[in-house]
C-alpha cells in the first residue's frame, strides 16, 4: 500500500510525519527509505523541531541536517528552563527599611559544554550579598540503605565552578551560575531527586538567615527536566542571555518604600550606576 505511493507525494506528505514515524516507515517501504535518505528530508524535520536561529548544520554539523538531528542540535541551542523559585531573608519583617529577596529564574543546559546554568536574581538593601556565593543542595526521596541517608536527607553541597554576572548593582544582583552537568545526573536507584538553593551559601538544606528553597521536585533525569512538552521549557540559542525581571510582578509581598523606589527607578535593576 505505502509502495504505491509516488515519491512526489511523500514529499508533500514528510512535514505532518514525526521523525520517529519516518524511521520506522523506512524499515517497512524502500520507497520511503530512499526518499528519507536525502539530506533535505532532514532539514524538514530539523526545521519543524527547532527555531531558526540555532540551525547552523554548515558551522557545527559539516553541512549534515541528518547529523544535527541525531545529536539533537547540542552545538546550535541549549534547552531553558523558566523557574520562579523565590527565596527570602528570613528578618526582612524584622527590620524597617531592610529588605530583600531573591530568585532561581532559568535553569539552562548546554550538552555542548556539558554544563547546567543556574540563574540567579536578587533584589535588597544597599548591602546586598554575592550572588555567585550562592549553594545548591541535592535531596534524595528514598532511603538510601547503602549509604545510610534518610528520606529527604541532602546528599551533597554545591558551589558553581564559575560564574557570570549579567547585572551588578548595589541593590540588584544577575549571576548565571555555572556547575557540572554530572552533579544534575545520578545513579538510578528508582527514587527521585530534588534540588535546592541559598542564596549567597550555606552547606546544609536548613539554609541560613536567607531560606533554602526547592526549585526542582522528585525528578530522575535532565531529560524528563527539559523536556519540550512543558510549556516553560523552550529551545534557545546557545547565547542566550537572561534580562532583568520587574520584582513588583513576581507577586510577593514587598514594602512599599522599595516599591516606591522602584518606580522612581532609584532602586533595584533600573537603578543607575554602580
Amino acid at each position: 500500500m505505502l509502495s504505491a505511493l509516488p515519491v512526489d507525494l511523500w514529499w508533500h506528505l514528510l512535514p505532518f510525519v514525526s521523525l520517529l514515524d519516518a524511521t520506522s516507515l523506512m524499515s517497512t517501504c524502500k520507497k520511503v527509505e530512499a526518499v528519507i535518505s536525502d539530506d533535505s528530508v532532514y532539514r524538514i524535520f530539523a526545521e519543524q523541531k527547532y527555531p531558526a536561529d540555532t540551525l547552523q548544520p554548515d558551522e557545527h554539523y559539516d553541512q549534515s541536517w541528518r547529523r544535527l538531528l541525531q545529536d539533537d542540535n547540542a552545538k546550535g541551542g541549549c534547552y531553558v528552563l523558566k523557574i520562579h523559585a523565590v527565596s527570602r531573608w528570613r528578618h526582612n519583617a524584622m527590620l524597617p527599611g531592610v529588605f530583600y529577596i531573591n530568585s532561581v529564574r532559568y535553569l539552562i543546559w548546554d550538552r555542548s559544554t556539558r554544563k547546567v546554568h543556574v540563574a540567579i536574581e536578587a533584589f535588597g538593601s544597599n548591602d546586598l550579598r554575592a550572588a555567585d556565593r550562592t549553594t545548591i543542595c541535592r535531596a534524595c526521596h528514598g532511603n538510601d540503605t547503602e549509604r545510610r541517608l534518610p528520606p529527604l536527607q541532602a546528599t551533597d553541597s554545591l558551589q558553581c565552578e564559575s560564574s557570570v554576572y549579567v547585572v551588578n548593582k548595589r541593590t540588584y544582583q544577575l549571576c548565571v551560575l555555572h556547575f557540572p552537568q554530572v552533579y544534575f545526573e545520578f545513579p538510578t536507584f528508582g527514587w527521585g531527586y530534588s534540588y535546592y538553593f541559598t542564596y549567597n551559601g550555606s552547606p546544609t538544606i536548613r539554609g541560613s538567615d536567607y531560606e533554602c528553597v526547592p526549585f526542582l521536585r522528585n525528578f530522575n533525569s535532565l531529560k524528563e527536566v527539559f523536556s519540550l512538552e512543558q510549556e516553560n521549557c523552550s529551545f534557545r540559542p546557545r547565547d542566550f542571555v537572561c534580562d532583568p525581571s520587574d520584582v513588583r510582578t513576581w507577586g510577593e509581598p514587598i514594602p512599599i518604600e522599595f516599591l516606591s523606589m522602584a518606580e522612581e527607578e532609584l532602586w533595584g535593576c533600573n537603578l543607575d550606576g554602580n
